[in-house]
């Protein structure tokens, strides 16, 4: 399901993900309905981000959902709901379980990698490249 390779470079060069995961200590257990991803962060950086083949990976954080529910959310516009993962966990099958320490403050890096993970396979851009911030103004 993941293009882990030009996900985890992608995430590595982009400066809102890096900047929104400064400090960052986590294992990540991501499960798109048969397959599990880890994605393990060490002081705000990608140390690892791979297909969990044996699934014995201890976690701080899991995220959930079904296959489907994933194909949607990584939609370059996806339907009401799956538009944000906070959103997606509301209603639409998404579940996060772990600490709210690693969910709470760190949920813009989430959010982004997220982001980055909607990229096509051929390595495209991220959906949402640049969002306009609460009170900025179009010129």
């Amino acid at each position: 399901m993941f293009n882990v390779k030009s996900i985890r470079e992608a995430a590595k060069g982009d400066f809102e993900f890096l900047k929104a995961a400064r400090f960052w200590d986590a294992v990540i257990a991501i499960d798109t309905g048969p397959e599990r991803y880890v994605l393990e962060m060490k002081d705000g950086q990608i140390a690892r981000f791979e297909l969990d083949r044996s699934g014995e990976h201890q976690h701080d954080l899991r995220i959930a959902a079904p296959a489907e529910s994933w194909v949607e959310f990584l939609k370059p516009v996806p339907r009401p709901f799956f538009h944000d993962l906070f959103a997606a966990t509301t209603r639409e099958g998404f579940i996060v379980e772990g600490s709210s320490h690693q969910w709470g403050p760190y949920y813009p890096a989430l959010r982004r990698f997220f982001e980055i993970a909607g990229v096509h396979p051929d390595g495209g851009n991220p959906r949402h490249v640049s969002r306009p911030r609460s009170g900025a103004t179009s010129t």
